[in-house]
């Protein structure tokens, strides 16, 4: 008696869910119309390029990695799900980077990603393995426990790219200083 079709996608205009009405027009009224034009003038005024009014490229750089970078990284690294050494994150945040030996952080770090990354791909690898045995029909399991297994597992892909996109962005900020402390 019901179809296989859900409302959305019949063809019976009796299921069609209706239109929704056009949003109602209004204006929006510029109450500081010259604002922006300070802003532009603003943005069109040269850089300082002495010493004193501007920032330093290592202090630039500092203010793109900091503590609050490693403690992402450390929250992305736990949140991810696969081991990894988060006491050497944890020295590297309170130890390397504010003693400014961004070499043996940057090491220390380097040797964190790559393990990461190779956990990741064999993660993404088992994945594909199991998918081809459940569409062999070896392994068994509902529709419904497939697609809860394939949300858990999406899940978990998007907190491991997460982890592997933080610890770039550090490792980069790390390479910048590290060139740069030179």
């Amino acid at each position: 008696m019901f179809s296989e079709i859900p409302f959305a996608m019949s063809k019976d205009p009796r299921h069609r869910s209706p239109k929704m009405p056009p949003y109602p027009s209004f204006e929006v009224e510029v109450d500081y119309p010259d604002a922006w034009q300070d802003v532009e003038k603003d943005a069109a005024a040269p850089m300082p390029t002495n010493a004193v009014g501007a920032a330093s490229k290592q202090e630039y750089i500092e203010s793109y990695v900091h503590r609050g970078t490693f403690t992402q990284l450390l929250t992305s690294a736990q949140q991810c799900g696969l081991p990894v050494n988060l006491d050497l994150i944890i020295a590297v945040r309170d130890r390397e980077f504010p003693a400014k030996q961004y070499q043996k952080a940057f090491n220390t770090l380097a040797g964190l990603a790559v393990s990461l990354n190779s956990q990741a791909a064999k993660r993404i690898e088992d994945l594909r393995h199991f998918e081809i045995q459940f569409r062999s029909g070896v392994i068994k399991m509902s529709p419904k426990e497939w697609m809860i297994k394939q949300r858990r597992d999406r899940e978990q892909t998007q907190r491991v790219e997460r982890a592997c996109r933080q610890f770039s962005l550090v490792l980069d900020g790390l390479n910048a200083l590290r060139a740069d402390s030179k």
